[in-house]
């Protein structure tokens, strides 16, 4: 997991999966239970369903300020950004992010950030979609609901952080996640907090 998980974080993660878990076991126990266990066995194997499909997995990268924060960083702020980055996560032909409206699943380059500015490879997850969809629609309820964006604490990079440590423990890029602490210990971070607390750059 990234240096940047906060423990509220891997909480959700660790007992979504707990819970995963305890109910594949059920069904395990109650698949060797049943009257004909060795023809249950027989046909997923023959169907494919034991079978581990691999799905690319990639981060979408934009730059919500558009050239901007290269431009006026260093006046603003007292130190020079290259960029102020929204993120998303790629996977199952969907792309997953965060904001203000809570998490929101769209169709990759069509949502309302347009085409991304850079695009990177993370790796292949085997989870299967209907998993990962389970996991997304408990963040919706709890750490990523309506309502909980904040802007420096828990933003579309702490989303895509967090998921991407489900899909397959790889981590968000340091640089990415590292902008919020960067803007608050810089000259005029105390200023910028008090001004975007609670808000968006959109």
């Amino acid at each position: 997991m990234s240096q940047a998980s906060n423990p509220e974080s891997t909480t959700v993660m660790r007992d979504f999966i707990s819970k995963l878990k305890l109910r594949q076991s059920l069904a395990e126990t109650e698949m060797t239970s049943s009257d004909n266990p060795t023809q249950t066995t027989v046909d997923q194997t023959a169907t494919g369903a034991t079978e581990e499909i691999a799905y690319p997995v990639q981060v979408y990268v934009y730059d919500i300020s558009h050239g901007l924060a290269r431009i006026y960083s260093q006046t603003i702020l007292g130190i020079s950004l290259d960029a102020i980055y929204h993120t998303s996560v790629v996977v199952y032909g969907k792309e997953y992010y965060f904001d203000q409206e809570g998490v929101v699943a769209g169709v990759p380059q069509f949502t309302r950030f347009g085409k991304p500015q850079q695009v990177l490879n993370k790796g292949n997850t085997y989870i299967p979609q209907e998993i990962f969809e389970e996991y997304v629609d408990s963040l919706k309820t709890e750490l990523f609901a309506f309502g909980k964006y904040k802007l420096f604490e828990n933003n579309c990079n702490h989303f895509t952080n967090n998921t991407l440590g489900f899909l397959n423990d790889k981590a968000l890029d340091a640089h990415i996640m590292n902008i919020p602490d960067i803007v608050l210990n810089s000259p005029n971070g105390a200023i910028i907090q008090q001004l975007f607390s609670g808000g968006s750059f959109m």
